[in-house]
């Protein structure tokens, strides 16, 4: 039930990423190696610009850029221009958290509650939570909306509202019971800054960071914003209407978990806090580079990309790790821009890769350039020889399966996917997805001790009975972006257990299967319309007794997330409410509010007005509606989206045209209150 640009990704990242293998002719002899390597992500995986840095010792080994910045005025990417770095702004928050615990102010061991006693959630365990569990990821935390957070403007109320957004949820999970991506937890930590220190975020960062460190460029939406020098992305992901160039910037409003603007070069200068002490003293350095994931269930074997330390998401990445060189890494993706940061104490270097458009999550792609850039200065200075490829075990056939495998067989759930489980005898694993029939199914072979291996060698799997009761599959994959092979390895899927329902119960919930609802409370100038349309189909059946696709049924009306698996699987927990008002059915859940598809209205010509409540509208066009034109008399925006949910026309981002209209045609206004809309449709 999540939108399909996450859905991809996970399917795409739940394999191995394989455009091109380690060592590949590179394109060019005449370029650098770090020119190469940019030319790869552009080339292969649909980057538009490159930036990338590598700092030693203080001085700048490797520094450019690469692919065009505005395809409207011909110009080039630059080493000037910034971007967005996403969740790399969580060490900026780590950062200051323990500068503030360096001060007295903070100690993190020590509930949140004492420094915020208007935190408050209806879950009573929340009292438990301390900073160090929203550094680690393991505060519990559910997902909250950052679609209000992700806009093409300016804009606090992301901050405003959060603590009156928790209030009213619950946890999924016991503080510290395991370490699990949680934009919240810094979201939480920014507000803890602001409450402790008297000061704003912003403030802070630039008081204790960005000016003790001389960093010009390093800014946040609250500064003194130039937009003008944000890299640009000329075609928004996924945009299908004529705005070809010079798309709006994104501004990320979430400043405590992603709202930090920098460069490659500043991004390195910052690094420089968890090279030397200054800022912070060598044991608050080591301490955020601990391997804080390993308080909590975690799997028991097997190198990963994530890892989790204090904001790191990992502190002692692979194949560095296996000689001796202990390696923080942690990695970001916005709507338009991807970036990695890697560094290395122990020789006092930093290499940081930023990057816009391509690959969803490209951030794996930018860890996978940065790693092979310090790769590349390891082994050029002696300090590292050149690591043994992963292995890879290349099945020849499968073998048979013992019978004590096959209660494995079943429905397994992810955040983002609900997925069958076939083991023959014959030791064939078969995965496939009963919701998306149209993706071909996964399988891998046996290869004994309970291991099954794709047929390529690229993936292997394994099931794993925890202590709290659940049953997980675990997978350890390759990352072959066309440098040196990362490894991942976690918990990929939970198993679902029938639990008993009544008939009456579970016939209000087939009703509910395949039907459409359309998300109401995007704010107007919020990304998501840009990329597709803002709704969510529900499953096509239900397999699992008891469960509605990923959540638990509990009643006619309430559902609720069960995901409880860490790393980074079991992030972005949902519950839902379902309820009836003036006849038509909606769907709270703690990350916005949704209407059923019986509310989309014909598309006709005529005046339309945001109502007080500000929620968006929805229409459909006929077989005989061929284009439509629109002014608009206040802050709005009007979207047109054709019937694979792409969107073909944005007011946002195009001057006003006549827009023809594809076949089954969805069309929304959003806006403030009392913003009207004049449409014509011919």
């Amino acid at each position: 039930m999540k939108m399909w640009s996450k859905l991809l990704t996970t399917i795409l990242c739940s394999t191995c990423i394989s455009s091109q293998s380690w060592a590949t002719k590179l394109p060019n002899p005449d370029l650098t190696l770090p020119e190469k390597y940019a030319d790869i992500l552009i080339n292969s995986y649909g980057a538009q610009n490159v930036q990338y840095a590598l700092i030693k010792d203080g001085k700048f080994v490797v520094s450019g850029a690469r692919g065009i910045n505005d395809k409207k005025n011909h110009t080039q990417i630059t080493t000037e221009n910034i971007y967005p770095i996403a969740s790399i702004s969580k060490i900026y928050t780590t950062a200051a958290i323990m500068n503030l615990v360096e001060e007295g102010k903070i100690n993190l061991d020590e509930p949140i509650i004492t420094y915020m006693p208007d935190f408050k959630m209806k879950d009573e365990r929340y009292k438990n939570i301390t900073p160090r569990m929203l550094l680690n990821h393991s505060s519990g935390l559910m997902a909250t909306n950052l679609e209000n957070a992700f806009l093409y403007d300016i804009d606090t109320t992301n901050h405003d509202i959060l603590l009156n957004v928790l209030q009213n949820q619950r946890l999924n999970a016991n503080p510290g019971e395991f370490s699990v991506f949680c934009n919240e937890g810094f979201s939480l930590a920014e507000i803890l800054i602001e409450r402790v220190s008297g000061l704003s975020f912003t403030e802070y960062i630039n008081k204790y960071i960005t000016e003790p460190l001389e960093l010009d460029i390093t800014t946040t939406p609250q500064d003194d914003f130039n937009m003008d020098i944000i890299a640009n992305l000329s075609v928004p992901i996924g945009y299908f209407g004529y705005a070809a160039l010079g798309a709006k910037a994104e501004v990320i409003n979430a400043l405590g978990t992603a709202g930090i603007y920098t460069n490659a070069q500043e991004l390195c200068l910052f690094a420089e806090i968890f090279l030397d002490e200054g800022i912070l003293t060598q044991e608050s350095i080591d301490l955020t580079g601990s391997a804080q994931y390993l308080e909590g269930m975690w799997h028991d074997n097997g190198k990963s990309i994530i890892e989790y330390g204090l904001g790191w998401d990992n502190g002692a990445l692979s194949p560095f790790n296996e000689q001796g060189i202990k390696v923080l890494s942690i990695a970001g993706d916005s709507a338009h821009s991807h970036a990695s940061l890697l560094v290395v104490p122990q020789y006092d270097i930093a290499v940081a890769v930023l990057s816009t458009g391509g690959f969803s999550s490209g951030s794996i792609i930018n860890l996978s350039m940065a790693s092979q850039l310090l790769l590349d200065e390891l082994i050029k200075d002696g300090a590292m020889q050149p690591p043994t490829l992963p292995q890879r075990i290349v099945p020849t056939n499968p073998i048979e399966v013992p019978d004590k495998y096959l209660k494995y067989n079943g429905f397994y759930i992810n955040d983002s996917l609900e997925c069958k489980i076939d083991i023959d005898k014959h030791g064939i694993l078969k995965i496939t997805l009963p919701n998306l029939p149209y993706f071909p199914s996964q399988k891998l072979w046996y290869q004994g001790n309970g291991i099954f291996i794709d047929p390529t060698g690229n993936a292997q799997f394994e099931f794993v009975e925890e202590e709290n009761g659940h049953t997980y599959l675990k997978s350890t994959y390759l990352i072959d972006a066309g440098f040196f092979p990362l490894t991942n390895t976690g918990y990929q899927y939970q198993k679902l257990e029938p639990i008993s329902i009544s008939d009456k119960i579970e016939n209000v919930w087939k009703n509910r299967l395949g039907k459409k609802y359309y998300m109401l409370d995007i704010p107007y100038n919020g990304l998501t319309y840009a990329y597709q349309l803002p709704n969510i189909i529900m499953p096509s059946q239900m397999p699992v007794k008891g469960y509605f696709d990923r959540w638990k049924i509990l009643d006619n009306n309430n559902v609720i997330s069960v995901l409880q698996i860490p790393q980074a699987y079991g992030r972005d927990a949902e519950d839902a409410q379902f309820y009836i008002q003036d006849g038509i059915e909606y769907m709270k859940s703690n990350k916005g509010l949704y209407v059923e598809e019986e509310a989309v209205k014909p598309l006709a010509d005529g005046t339309y007005t945001i109502a007080d409540n500000g929620y968006a509208q929805y229409f459909k066009s006929s077989d005989k509606d061929k284009s439509l034109s629109v002014t608009i008399d206040g802050a709005g925006i009007l979207a047109v989206y054709n019937n694979s949910y792409g969107c073909v026309y944005s007011s946002m981002l195009e001057d006003a045209r006549t827009v023809e209209l594809p076949a089954d045609a969805t069309v929304v206004i959003a806006g403030d209150a009392g913003t009207t809309f004049n449409i014509t449709v011919n």
